[in-house]
């Protein structure tokens, strides 16, 4: 990548570490990741049996990738041109092998390297059929959701290494939570993340609308939240950091421990922020015994389709008691209106700005 990048990227994180903009440091790791190399990596990524690896097969037009009716791929593996065919297996201890290419299944298939078993890392495979496509490096990452939590592990370890990101999903269950949710991680590492929509020949075209119109729908309603607070905690310090992930902080024994609590000093710090309001934005805070069960496009959902605020907070509070409610869930809702805010254009563009307590 031209040296020019290079002096943006320094001048950007120079200007992060004046401001204290902490939230900026995964993405500039993965610029001066994507800067050092030669390749853009096109990862695609989303749920198992979202065919990820079908889609690959189609690019190279062989079956290069293992694919089948249960969770299959266990490694990641790259694949981009090389002059000759070949396959490199790089190992979690450091040492490599080389491998003919119809052979990666047994390193990268589930069923013949269970649990990796044979701890690899990576594969990286490179094929001359690639010419036309040289400058990009292909990802095939390990699908999410399955029962096999190391190949989740696999995938989100992965990812601050992405250039552009494909996520796959399945048309015929189109856009999930946790699709949302893997949009929003994407967003710390790159801005540049498209909707590939798979299997979409299962469908007749009355049925592909109504699945486009339902996967749009759910972006723009997951656009429409926004936190505007951050938890005072050592993993969300680890998150700012670039050290952890959000889904690594969701099981990390420290996700209890707090930076800042009243009380424990005689001197406190609070965090401020400024928000431009419209009529018709909503303000919702809550503590962790809602968060920890109920994910923000519900939230989101669930605030702007009550009848009323108290109905909202009611539904809120009844979803997380359904779902565990171990922990002290508090929620207040509030809407703001009045001729002294600016009207919105539809209600499409109402917000729900989320502090959590």
């Amino acid at each position: 990548m031209e040296h020019g990048w290079d002096k943006v990227i320094e001048l950007t994180a120079e200007t992060a570490r004046r401001y204290r903009i902490s939230a900026l440091e995964p993405l500039l790791a993965s610029c001066r990741a994507v800067a050092a190399q030669r390749e853009i990596n096109v990862a695609i990524l989303g749920r198992f049996k979202a065919g990820k690896s079908s889609f690959l097969n189609h690019i190279f037009r062989r079956d290069l990738l293992p694919v089948g009716v249960v969770p299959v791929t266990a490694v990641v593996t790259e694949i981009d041109y090389g002059p000759k065919e070949k396959a490199l297996v790089h190992f979690l201890d450091g040492h490599s092998e080389q491998t003919p290419v119809d052979s990666i299944r047994q390193f990268v298939a589930e069923s013949e390297n269970p649990d990796n078993v044979k701890r690899v890392a990576n594969v990286k495979v490179e094929l001359p059929a690639m010419e036309n496509l040289r400058g990009l490096r292909f990802v095939d990452t390990p699908g999410l959701e399955s029962a096999l939590a190391h190949n989740t592990e696999a995938s989100l370890h992965w990812l601050p290494n992405v250039g552009l990101a494909l996520v796959a999903v399945s048309i015929d269950t189109p856009l999930s939570q946790h699709d949302i949710e893997l949009l929003k991680s994407l967003r710390q590492y790159t801005p540049n993340i498209s909707i590939l929509l798979t299997k979409a020949d299962l469908l007749d075209e009355a049925e592909r609308a109504e699945a486009l119109l339902f996967v749009r729908e759910q972006l723009s309603r997951a656009g429409q939240i926004q936190q505007i607070t951050k938890d005072q905690s050592v993993v969300q310090a680890l998150i700012d950091a670039g050290l952890m992930t959000p889904e690594e902080a969701a099981h990390s024994s420290r996700r209890n421990v707090i930076l800042k609590a009243l009380g424990a000093r005689d001197e406190i710090e609070p965090d401020l922020s400024r928000v431009a309001l419209a009529r018709g934005d909503h303000l919702l805070l809550c503590s962790d015994g809602l968060s920890n069960k109920v994910g923000e496009v519900e939230m989101c959902d669930i605030a702007l389709k009550a009848d009323t605020l108290n109905a909202a907070c009611a539904r809120l509070v009844a979803l997380a008691n359904k779902r565990g409610g171990e922990d002290n869930i508090t929620v207040i809702l509030a809407r703001f209106d009045g001729a002294g805010l600016p009207a919105l254009e539809t209600t499409a563009d109402r917000r729900i700005l989320v502090e959590y307590l």
